[in-house]
């Protein structure tokens, strides 16, 4: 279910790049970017990680990040956008994170699973942060605007909910091991 570019590129962040300080802050040279993004397009049996090109650690994060915000539809797709908003400004700490975890497991299972694999990813690079300075409110910062989205370009949903796409994201860091177990677990710390 996870899509090969962001299982290849988590891995060689987890590999070589857990100590990298400011891991997926520091963004990679355009023109690589491009040129990894098309040989993928090509398909993946000829390309070989062991090559120079996939040694910068700020190309492989930022092809990462590329690939999630040109996403057509996005992993916390279109129709369920608001109500991941909506369910992140509910006053009671248990109710917002219950509501958020049933919205999660309601998403198409790719999207669900891609989205436990990033941020199983995303919660080793904060256990890192020692190092690599990529708390879990850092790594939201980077990723919440790529991740929660619509595919329109709304300029005041950009702006308004930007606090929640920080949010929901730092949170599903945080509590990762809750969110992603089946219902009826314990609750959350």
């Amino acid at each position: 279910y996870i899509p090969l570019i962001v299982d290849i590129c988590c891995k060689l962040v987890e590999e070589r790049g857990l100590e990298y300080t400011g891991i997926y802050r520091v963004p990679g040279n355009n023109a690589a970017i491009s040129s990894m993004q098309e040989e993928l397009n090509k398909g993946m049996a000829d390309i070989d990680i062991q090559d120079d090109k996939w040694r910068d650690l700020n190309v492989i994060s930022s092809l990462l990040k590329s690939f999630f915000r040109k996403l057509p539809e996005p992993l916390f797709t279109n129709d369920k956008y608001a109500d991941f908003i909506e369910a992140n400004r509910k006053e009671d700490p248990l109710d917002r994170l219950k509501t958020l975890k049933r919205l999660i497991h309601d998403l198409p299972e790719h999207h669900y699973e891609t989205l436990k694999f990033l941020s199983a990813h995303l919660k080793t690079v904060a256990e890192n942060s020692e190092k690599n300075k990529m708390e879990p409110r850092n790594l939201a910062i980077v990723f919440g605007p790529t991740l929660v989205r619509t595919s329109e370009d709304n300029m005041t949903h950009m702006v308004t909910h930007m606090p929640d796409q920080y949010k929901i994201v730092e949170t599903l860091i945080q509590h990762h091991d809750w969110f992603f177990t089946e219902e009826g677990v314990e609750e959350p710390l």
